[in-house]
C-alpha cells in the first residue's frame, strides 16, 4: 500500500495523463499530470532544459498562491496540487494539476462557441481576459493562445482557466506596469507581440494582450470557414495565415504595400467569398477579412484593433478590456480621432487613407477605356468604398457618444 504522501500515477506516453490521489481528503480525485522528460538542452548548455521549465512552472504556481491568497482572486488560474518526480526508474518530473475537460481551441474548432453578434464576441473576450487580469498580478504568461485556456468543472458549472506556466515571466510586484528584460523565452511565434522581435526583449503585461487579439482573429477566420461549410485550416495554412495577419498589424510598410498590391490586383477585391480552393487563405484578401470583421462587429473590432496596437503602451490592460466590455469606459484613441476617418484600420493605417486610395483607383479605372473588365472593376471598388463608408459611419456614432464616460485603463 502506498504511503499517505505518495501518488499512484497512470503513466502513458502522452504529455498529459490522468491519475488520482490516495489517502487524501478527497480520495480518487481526478487530476491532470504533466510530465517533463529529463533531457539535456544541447543548444545552449549541459543543463536540463525541461528541468528549468519544470522549476519555472512550479515557481509561478507557488507565487500565485502566495500573492493571491483568497481563492476567488485566482479562480480562473489552473491550480497546482503538487509537483515532484516519479520514482519508477525513469525519474520523470511531474506537475499535478486540477483536471479540465476541453480547451477553448477544442470548442472553437468544434464550432461550439457562440459568436453571432457583437455582444457574443465581447463576452468571449471578457472570458479570456478575466484569467489574464488575475495572472498579471504575478507574471506575464507569454504563451497565450486558444489551447492554453481550459474549461474546468466547478460545483456543477464550468470555469475557463489559464494553463501552462512553463514560459511565464515574473513581474516586479512593486511596479506591475513596468517592463522586464527576457532572455530565455518560451512562446508561440504566431501570437508573439512585436516588441519582442529583434534585439529588443523588453516586454510588459501588454505582450499577452496582443496574443489575445490574435486569438480573436483566429476565431473569426474559422467562423468564416464554418459559414461556407469548410473545415478548419490545416496547421501549415493556419500558421501562415496567422503570421500574415500579425504582419498586417505589426509592420507599417507591410500594411501599406499589402493594400497597394490588393488594389492593383482587382481580382482580390471581394475575394472573401472565394472558399472553393482548399488553400483559400492564400488567395484571400486580409484587408477584406478585417473590413468584414469591422462591418459585422464594430465594437469588437475597435477593441481588437487596440489590443493589436503596434505600440504596446497604447494597448489596454486586461482590466481595461473588461471595463470596456462592461461599458464603463471608452478607448482614448477614439476620442483623439474625433472623426472616423482618422481611426486606425490596423497598424497606423487609417480608414480615411484607405478610402482615398479607393477613390484614386476608381479615377484611374474611369480613364482606362481599353480594359475589358472595366465595368466589373468599377462595381467591385464601388462596393468596397461603400463598405468602408458604412464602417466609418458606425464608428462616428461611437465617437459622438463618448463624452460622458471615462478613459479605459492602459497603464
Amino acid at each position: 500500500m502506498p504511503r499517505s504522501d505518495q501518488l499512484v500515477l497512470i503513466s502513458t506516453e502522452l504529455k498529459i495523463s490522468v491519475g488520482y490521489v490516495v489517502n487524501a481528503k478527497n480520495q480518487k480525485q481526478c487530476v491532470a499530470v504533466k510530465f517533463f522528460k529529463k533531457e539535456e538542452d544541447k543548444k545552449e548548455t549541459d543543463e536540463d532544459g525541461n528541468l528549468k521549465l519544470h522549476a519555472k512552472a512550479i515557481e509561478v504556481a507557488k507565487l500565485i498562491k502566495k500573492c493571491l491568497v483568497e481563492k476567488n482572486q485566482r479562480r480562473h488560474l489552473i491550480e497546482m496540487i503538487d509537483a515532484g518526480s516519479v520514482t519508477d526508474g525513469t525519474d520523470k518530473l511531474i506537475i499535478i494539476m486540477e483536471l479540465g475537460t476541453e480547451t477553448f481551441a477544442d470548442r472553437m474548432y468544434d464550432r461550439k462557441v457562440i459568436n453571432e453578434s457583437d455582444k457574443d464576441w465581447l463576452k468571449i473576450i471578457a472570458k479570456l481576459a478575466i484569467p489574464l487580469e488575475e495572472f498579471h498580478n504575478v507574471a506575464i504568461h507569454m504563451d497565450v493562445k486558444a489551447s492554453n485556456y481550459l474549461y474546468v468543472p466547478k460545483n456543477g458549472k464550468e470555469l475557463l482557466k489559464l494553463i501552462d506556466y512553463d514560459g511565464a515571466q515574473l513581474i516586479d510586484l512593486r511596479n506591475k506596469n513596468g517592463t522586464i528584460f527576457v532572455d530565455d523565452a518560451v512562446f508561440t511565434e504566431q501570437y508573439c507581440a512585436p516588441e519582442f522581435e529583434g534585439d529588443n526583449h523588453l516586454i510588459s503585461r501588454k505582450f499577452d494582450i496582443w496574443s489575445l487579439g490574435m486569438i480573436i482573429h483566429e476565431a473569426f477566420v474559422d467562423k468564416l470557414r464554418q459559414e461556407k461549410g469548410k473545415e478548419k485550416l490545416e496547421l501549415e495554412d493556419h500558421d501562415r495565415f496567422m503570421t500574415e495577419m500579425k504582419n498586417l498589424y505589426d509592420y507599417d510598410n507591410f500594411s501599406k504595400s499589402y493594400i497597394k498590391k490588393m488594389l492593383n490586383k482587382s481580382s482580390n477585391i471581394g475575394s472573401i467569398d472565394q472558399f472553393d480552393d482548399k488553400t483559400w487563405e492564400r488567395n484571400n484578401n486580409l484587408v477584406e477579412i478585417v473590413l468584414e470583421f469591422w462591418q459585422r462587429y464594430p465594437k469588437t473590432a475597435l477593441l481588437v484593433t487596440n489590443m493589436l496596437h503596434p505600440t504596446w503602451q497604447q494597448r489596454l490592460t486586461a482590466k481595461g478590456i473588461l471595463d470596456f466590455v462592461a461599458g464603463k469606459c471608452y478607448l482614448r484613441e477614439l476620442k483623439w480621432a474625433k472623426k472616423a476617418k482618422k481611426l486606425r484600420l490596423f497598424n497606423y493605417f487609417k480608414f480615411g487613407e484607405l478610402k482615398q486610395m479607393i477613390v484614386q483607383k476608381q479615377r484611374m479605372i474611369r480613364i482606362q477605356l481599353w480594359k475589358k473588365n472595366r465595368k466589373q472593376m468599377q462595381e467591385k471598388f464601388g462596393n468596397l468604398k461603400r463598405k468602408v463608408a458604412q464602417i466609418m459611419e458606425q464608428q462616428q456614432k461611437e465617437i459622438d457618444e463618448i463624452s460622458m464616460i471615462t478613459n479605459c485603463e492602459n497603464e
